[in-house]
C-alpha cells in the first residue's frame, strides 16, 4: 500500500521538484528514524503498556493513509509531511530521557511544592541528574537549546508531578517497603502516560532549530508551532481540536 512518505518521496524526486519538496521529504526520513529510535525506550519505562515503538507509529501512519486515500494528490506536502511527523512523533513524550526521569524520581524521596523549591532542589542535584548540559544533554533532539530553559522544563514537570501524587489519598509513611516501591513506580508511570502529549509539545518547540536548519528557513517556525499542537491535540479534548487553526500558511 501507499504511503505518506513514499508521496513525499515522489514530489521531491519529481522532475518539477522544488528544494523545499526535497527538504520536507529528507526531514520527513529523519523523524521516522529518530522517533521509531527514541520509541524503544517506551517499553523500558512503561513495561505494563501495550506497544508504543515505532511499529505503532508505522501503523499510526498506515491508518491515516487509508482515511484519506487518493485525497493526497490534491493535499499540499506541507499537510503530508504534518500527518506523517505526527504519526512518529505523538508518542515520544512516553519515553523522558534520562534525566528526566532522575529528576521525576527524586520526588520519591524529596517534596517540592512550588518552582523556586524544584529549581533550586535541580541546581543543587545538577550533577546527579543531568551532569554537564554541554555534550550529550544539550545535543539530544528534544533538548532546550540552553541550560536555564532546561533546567525550568525539569522544574516544571517535577511540579506537576509532584501535584499529581498529591491527589492520592495514601500516605506511603503508612506503606511498607514493598508498598512503598509500587505506589512509586504506579504513579510514575501513569504521570508519564497521561502528561505525555503535552511533554511531546515541549520536546517538538524545544527541537525547533533542527527543524529550521532542515527546512532552511525561519518560516519553519510556525510549522513546528502546529507539529507539536497536533501532537499534544491526541491527549487532548475535542475542544481542544475545535480551537486549532485549521488554515495553516508558512509563506
Amino acid at each position: 500500500m501507499k504511503e505518506l512518505l513514499s508521496i513525499l518521496k515522489e514530489r521531491a524526486t519529481g522532475g518539477s521538484a522544488s528544494d523545499i519538496d526535497e527538504n520536507i521529504y529528507n526531514l520527513a526520513k529523519r523523524i521516522s528514524r529518530t522517533a521509531s529510535e527514541h520509541l524503544k525506550r517506551v517499553m523500558s519505562i512503561m513495561p505494563e503498556y501495550d506497544l508504543h515503538d515505532g511499529s505503532h507509529s508505522d501503523k499510526v501512519a498506515e491508518n491515516i493513509y487509508r482515511l484519506i486515500g487518493d485525497r493526497t494528490s490534491s493535499m499540499p506536502s506541507l499537510d503530508i509531511f504534518l500527518l506523517h511527523s505526527s504519526a512518529y512523533l505523538h508518542d515520544c513524550g512516553m519515553a523522558p530521557a534520562e534525566f528526566e526521569l532522575k529528576a521525576l524520581t527524586a520526588l520519591h524521596s524529596v517534596r517540592t511544592d512550588n518552582l523556586n523549591e524544584a529549581t533550586a532542589y535541580i541546581r543543587a542535584n545538577k550533577s546527579t541528574i543531568y551532569g554537564r548540559f554541554e555534550g550529550e544533554v544539550s545535543t539530544w533532539l528534544f533538548s532546550p537549546n540552553d541550560e536555564e530553559s532546561l533546567v525550568r522544563n525539569l522544574a516544571d514537570d517535577m511540579l506537576a508531578y509532584q501535584e499529581y501524587r498529591d491527589g492520592f489519598p495514601s500516605e506511603p509513611q503508612k506503606m511498607s517497603d514493598e508498598e512503598i516501591c509500587k505506589f512509586n513506580s504506579t504513579t510514575l508511570q501513569d504521570y508519564i502516560r497521561i502528561s505525555h502529549h503535552k511533554r511531546i509539545q515541549t520536546y517538538i518547540c524545544n527541537a525547533e532549530k533542527f527543524f529550521i536548519d532542515a527546512l532552511d528557513g525561519n518560516w519553519a517556525r510556525r510549522l513546528v508551532h502546529d507539529l507539536s499542537r497536533i501532537c499534544r491535540a491526541h491527549g487532548e479534548s475535542p475542544d481542544y481540536l475545535e480551537r486549532m487553526d485549521t488554515c495553516l500558511r508558512y509563506f
